[in-house]
């Protein structure tokens, strides 16, 4: 049968846009069921994994050599070039003293010298000892964490070279699966990025120990001037730094893995994994997971508590590589200062008041911060030169500079009455006990090397130095007391003669403090001044300025009575009482018979404002009483005039 031709070409024309149809779906419609195809990305990702992984487990399977014949090689070469440079020194300090004809001190000269040198040599040693010492620590707490032990990214078989070769990246080709294939692949990717930046960080530690290894030759040169010091001991701080830093990461590598090992404790379910449950689909043939789960295709952080996890375990590997850095940073930033500040403390405070000078005790890690000391600033107001430079700079220079020097009562008086000024003075002087306190990093630096030549300038009998420092201290009362009476008795004849030479900018005594009749009148009118046009302090019985000068004579009145007194529980009661300006007395040198003689001028100044003040009020009363009096007998005139008045009305009415 033959069909007409209009027919034909009809149904011609509805099987060819049907034919189009079908391939349209067949490139934009999934169908019923997906298919694993191989992937290059996933490809890519998986061996990158892999390659990662072996490259860690190498890391920690080999370790290095690090008295290689190639390091000592460089080391001598470095060891040779620094003796050049002593022997330069020594022909220096010889011309030195020809030049100059001084005396030569061969005494105090060749015993440093002989030291440094013998560090000089000895230097491979002493540092190769300590880098080896600190990898057999290391290697005690991470001999059994290989790459293998750290993440579950698994292929066939264990940790062999075939996991590279032979992987072929397969993924889903789903539409409905595009998420979970991504996500795969990031995590992938960022447990790479961990494990090379883990690689990364331990072979730069060693190859830092090794390079300050053979410039350690050098480190004896730079404590020889003082110019150059602060770079020794930069040396010193980032040799200390890199060296713990692979222990310290060795122990919470190993602590982190038996966390794993255990379980990571949070509150996961993983009895949903033994069922195969299945939320987030597995879309690639990388299989990942925690370190508590038995990777399977149906078991590869397939709803959210595998997957949490996985995150977990990624974050906690960030934390093991960040927190000992992180340490190590605060512990050289801070403890060495609390060392020095404890340190002068008890070098002051103790053995001064118990008659045995001691030593300096040296730091090892003083200036072990990246700030070089050129331009320095203590507190907000005074700028101090590098190092070199203070310890050039006199005793009393330093404490003007820093607003601390106080030469006469007036002084005291100013911080007695300007609570903010007080507060300030306060605040320095805390900052100069405890420079650990300090937040700020160069504000703290230039505390603590103002505090170590304070320390060493007291050691050596510098009495204003003893002084700050005391006041810095925050003795008790009684021990302000003893402080204070030590500074009547002053320095013996004795100890005069200990002292011997001291270096220039350090003096062996301070002037003893006199209390001139100039100073006296000068405190009386400075608290005259400020009981006349000071704020008056309102409270429950104080309520006008009349109550507070009747306050202060009493309090200052009971005060010198209680000081003067024999008893010595009342004594210490009067003292409490004036505890504010303490710190203040003990850094100017004054004695008991000066503080008196502070609080006498005090209360003749209250005494005195209040007897004024009585006296404009019995004026006042006065010319009150006399306008009174002359108003009375105005009205009584008045009044007999107007008796008069009407007297003479009444007589003349009966005359008429």
């Amino acid at each position: 049968m033959r069909l007409p031709g209009k027919t034909f070409k009809v149904l011609l024309l509805i099987s060819f846009f049907f034919f189009l149809i079908l391939f349209y779906l067949s490139f934009n419609v999934s169908w019923a069921h997906a298919e694993w195809v191989p992937d290059p990305e996933v490809t890519a990702v998986g061996k990158s994994a892999e390659r990662a992984r072996q490259l860690l487990y190498w890391f920690f399977s080999r370790p290095s050599f690090d008295n290689s014949l190639a390091i000592r090689t460089v080391w001598a070469v470095s060891r040779n070039i620094a003796i050049i440079f002593f022997v330069l020194i020594v022909i220096f300090y010889g011309f030195q003293l020809i030049l100059t004809k001084e005396e030569a001190k061969f005494e105090s000269f060749l015993p440093k010298l002989g030291g440094l040198l013998l560090l000089c040599v000895f230097s491979y040693v002493l540092v190769l000892g300590l880098i080896q010492l600190s990898d057999i620590f290391m290697k005690f707490f991470i001999q059994r964490v290989a790459g293998q032990d750290l993440f579950n990214i698994t292929f066939s078989g264990g940790n062999v070279e075939e996991n590279y070769t032979n992987f072929v990246g397969y993924k889903e080709n789903s539409p409905q699966n595009v998420e979970s294939v991504k996500t795969g692949l990031f995590l992938i990717k960022t447990t790479t990025l961990t494990y090379n930046i883990f690689f990364i960080i331990l072979v730069l530690r060693k190859i830092f120990l090794w390079f300050l290894l053979i410039i350690s030759p050098f480190l004896p040169l730079l404590f020889a001037f003082p110019l150059i010091k602060n770079v020794g001991w930069i040396w010193i701080g980032v040799f200390f730094q890199w060296l713990f830093y692979g222990p310290l990461f060795a122990i919470f590598l190993a602590g982190l893995v038996k966390i794993w090992q255990v379980g990571i404790p949070f509150g996961f379910d993983f009895k949903r994994a033994e069922a195969g449950a299945i939320v987030y689909p597995t879309a690639i043939n990388i299989l990942y997971g925690g370190p508590k789960q038995i990777l399977s295709p149906t078991n590869t952080a397939n709803y959210v508590d595998t997957y949490a996890e996985y995150v977990i375990g990624l974050i906690m590997l960030w934390a093991v590589m960040i927190l000992p850095w992180w340490l190590l940073r605060s512990f050289r930033d801070y403890c060495c200062d609390v060392l020095e500040s404890l340190k002068a403390a008890t070098l002051t405070l103790y053995g001064k008041m118990g008659g045995i000078t001691l030593p300096p005790a040296p730091s090892l890690f003083k200036g072990a911060k990246l700030e070089l000391p050129f331009k320095r600033q203590i507190g907000k107001v005074v700028s101090l030169e590098e190092e070199a430079q203070l310890s050039k700079m006199k005793t009393e220079e330093i404490l003007g500079s820093v607003g601390l020097k106080i030469s006469t009562l007036a002084d005291v008086s100013r911080f007695d009455m300007d609570l903010e000024q007080r507060k300030l003075a306060s605040q320095k002087l805390e900052h100069l006990r405890s420079p650990a306190s300090v937040s700020e990093v160069s504000t703290r630096r230039q505390f603590s090397l103002l505090n170590q030549e304070l320390a060493l300038r007291a050691t050596k009998g510098d009495v204003l130095a003893e002084r700050m420092l005391n006041a810095a201290s925050k003795p008790p009362v009684p021990v302000i007391m003893r402080l204070i009476q030590k500074q009547k008795e002053g320095i013996s004849a004795e100890e005069k003669s200990k002292l011997g030479k001291v270096p220039v900018g350090v003096a062996p005594t301070a002037p003893s403090r006199t209390v001139s009749v100039e100073d006296y009148e000068s405190v009386k009118k400075m608290w005259v001044n400020n009981y006349l046009n000071g704020d008056v302090p309102i409270s429950e019985t104080i309520k006008s300025r009349e109550d507070w000068l009747k306050s202060e004579v009493a309090r200052i009145s009971d005060t010198i009575e209680m000081i003067t007194a024999k008893d010595e529980e009342k004594r210490q009661q009067g003292f409490e009482r004036v505890s504010a300006i303490l710190p203040f007395l003990l850094l100017g040198g004054f004695t008991e018979e000066q503080t008196l003689i502070y609080l006498k001028a005090k209360l003749e100044a209250a005494k005195q404002v209040l007897r004024e003040f009585e006296e404009e009020e019995k004026k006042k009363a006065e010319a009150k009483e006399e306008l009174v009096e002359v108003q009375r007998p105005k009205k009584e005139e008045k009044q007999k005039a107007a008796e008069l008045k009407e007297a003479i009305e009444m007589e003349t009415k009966s005359k008429e």
